[in-house]
């Protein structure tokens, strides 16, 4: 059941850290350049 448990918690937080990323990249581009990979001009 503990086993689960940190399954579970992992998921969650996997699930919420990817909605914010959504909602930040719906809401403003500012997360965009840090999602895509380095270009030339860093």
């Amino acid at each position: 059941m503990a086993r689960f448990n940190a399954a579970f918690t992992r998921i969650k937080i996997m699930f919420s850290r990817i909605r914010g990323l959504i909602s930040c990249q719906s809401n403003t581009q500012t997360i965009a350049p840090t999602l895509s990979p380095p270009s030339s001009g860093h």
